[in-house]
């Protein structure tokens, strides 16, 4: 259950300093040469950052926190990167894929320019070990993204600059996940056992020398103070070169504040401390109205990859007992009453209202960026009259007290629950306990600590509705352990042995479809089906994503972010700029 707080795997390289990109940018003087490839000009300034909380290990394959992932992604390559744009995987280490239909085997080759840290060359043992190594280590976040119906995926070494991965059937998603980092073989050879290969995760912790943790990307790690701040250098060998020839990076130093809290990275960056921020939209406004003394711009990226959404238990083992069922159980697997929620939830209300106005409303569980959302879907918009007709129609009339009733006359009540802590939540949720009393329908307010929450979720499915979010990866196979019957984050009906609905079924159906279905346009066709299910059906009542914004000093240059995250860690320059330079320029939307 804790994928539910954390970014799916497709994502995780999506981190907004991961390394990798699409095209290098050429310089912005958009000099040229003649003499020859141009020479790597030294950067007088670094680039500086902040994360929260120290890093656990520098081992990319089980980091799993801010710190580990912003390290891994300037230390470590990967083979196939994902475009922030189109979100299609382009070449990262390997130079080229081919794709066999009747074995479904995926052999792919390795660039030869490519050299470890430490100068010994990559090879595809580098690739076939660390692959292996995923599979050992349960705990890698990247585990479940190399296993295709929980078998993990097959490697070996054709040559040394090939390497073959075997399927066991069609998977359109495996591309998106050759996005995991690759591990030097040739330096764990005395310290990982041959029969022992999951005691690759006891490597590269904290207290290791900088120097030995060594890796294909742009830069290298040479410093760690705990507490305090990560160094990193330039790495003069690295393989990308930019349109003109230039070899990356362009920085020659890149820090890495660690913080004990947001507050801090807040004022460190207020103060000019920081180059770069992810401001959340509670802090905009603040930031906005200091950016033009302060030099730095906030930009909108997007809207959240994350859904908020409403959800109501339809799981019989809460329900049922003694020989006898619940009415609420009626109640929340009937489409009609649902429809009626729905149609009396203000979304606007919710983004004015809880969001500062930085928001828009969901109509999919997939996110405006991902490339298999429906942009057709028109929601259930807010309609207090359709919503007490629809409750009326469907057999829930008003009583004298102006609570409605079922046909059997309970009065139509129940729990909301939401996280503890998490103040959005908490904002929305109580919004939304309003506007379900303006029909007639009576919501009690609970907050839970996540330990409870999760409890409830996992163990007991003790709760009637709940106010909770998802993130949708890349690709939308991310979302089968939600939608799928028998998955365990099937939030309102988990881990079901049989499907306990046609629809549920039918989703099931399509979901192996979609995994399978290899053409791009046809894939589009099924999960446009998916979503329109569950527009009808309605297990989810999608309620509102919040705007991404990014905020940076106006001497940092080449700096793209997106929904997904900032790709390009190795081309991004810093210069100085004049404080009179910046006048007038930083309340940029």
């Amino acid at each position: 259950m804790w994928l539910l707080i954390r970014l799916c795997i497709w994502s995780t390289t999506a981190a907004l300093f991961a390394a990798g990109g699409c095209q290098p940018a050429e310089r912005p003087d958009g000099a040229t040469s003649s003499n020859g490839p141009p020479q790597h000009q030294p950067a007088p300034y670094p680039l500086v950052v902040a994360v929260v909380g120290a890093p656990q290990t520098f081992n990319p394959i089980v980091a799993d926190g801010q710190a580990g992932r912003t390290v891994g992604g300037a230390v470590f390559d990967t083979l196939l990167r994902l475009d922030p744009e189109t979100a299609e995987p382009i070449a990262g280490l390997a130079a080229s894929w081919t794709y066999d239909p009747q074995t479904h085997d995926y052999t792919v080759r390795l660039r030869d320019d490519v050299k470890w840290q430490d100068g010994v060359e990559l090879t595809a043992r580098d690739v076939a070990f660390t692959t292996r190594a995923i599979h050992a280590v349960a705990e890698s976040p990247y585990s479940a993204i190399l296993r295709i119906d929980g078998n993990p995926v097959e490697v070996r070494e054709i040559d040394d600059r090939t390497v073959r991965f075997s399927l066991q059937r069609p998977y359109a998603p495996f591309l998106k996940s050759l996005v995991f980092p690759i591990l030097p073989a040739h330096r764990f050879v005395e310290t990982v056992p041959i029969d022992q290969p999951a005691t690759i995760a006891t490597q590269w912790g904290t207290d290791t020398d900088p120097g030995e943790v060594i890796g294909t990307g742009p830069f290298r790690l040479v410093g760690y103070q705990p507490d305090q701040r990560i160094v990193l250098e330039r790495n003069p060998s690295y393989w990308q070169t930019d349109q003109r020839g230039e070899r990356l990076p362009y920085l020659d130093r890149y820090i890495v504040r660690i913080a004990p809290d947001r507050e801090t990275t807040l004022s460190w960056f207020k103060a000019g401390a920081l180059h770069i921020f992810s401001p959340r939209f509670d802090e905009v406004a603040e930031l906005r109205a200091a950016s033009t003394r302060d030099e730095f711009a906030v930009e909108e990226i997007g809207t959240d990859t994350a859904s908020l959404f409403l959800t109501f238990n339809r799981n019989p083992l809460h329900y049922r007992s003694g020989g006898k069922t619940d009415p609420r159980f009626t109640w929340f697997n009937d489409p009609r009453f649902l429809r009626g929620i729905a149609y009396a939830i203000d979304k606007r209300a919710i983004i004015e209202g809880a969001l500062n106005g930085f928001g828009v409303p969901s109509r999919s569980l997939f996110p405006p960026a991902n490339p298999f959302s429906d942009d057709e879907l028109g929601g259930h918009p807010f309609d207090l009259e359709l919503a007490r007709r629809t409750l009326e129609m469907a057999g829930y009339p008003l009583r004298s007290d102006g609570v409605r009733q079922d046909d059997k006359g309970n009065p139509i009540e129940f729990t909301l629950v939401t996280n503890q802590g998490n103040a959005v939540r908490e904002r929305i949720a109580a919004i939304l306990v309003d506007q379900l009393a303006t029909i007639g329908v009576r919501a009690k307010l609970e907050s839970l600590p996540f330990p409870d929450l999760f409890e409830r979720l996992d163990a007991t499915y003790d709760w009637d509705a709940m106010l909770i979010g998802f993130t949708v990866g890349i690709d939308p196979a991310s979302s089968e352990n939600l939608l799928r019957s028998d998955g365990e984050l099937h939030l309102w009906h988990p881990l079901q042995p049989h499907p306990s609905s046609a629809w549920e079924a039918q989703i099931d159906d399509l979901l192996d479809q979609g995994n399978r279905e290899l053409d791009p346009t046809r894939r589009w066709e099924i999960y446009r089906e998916v979503q329109a299910i569950l527009h009808k059906q309605l297990p989810m009542i999608q309620l509102v994503r919040p705007t991404l914004f990014a905020a940076h000093r106006h001497g940092v240059e080449n700096f793209r972010p997106s929904p997904w995250g900032f790709h390009a860690i190795e081309e991004l320059r810093v210069r100085k700029i004049e404080p009179t330079k910046a006048k007038g320029s930083g309340n940029r939307r």
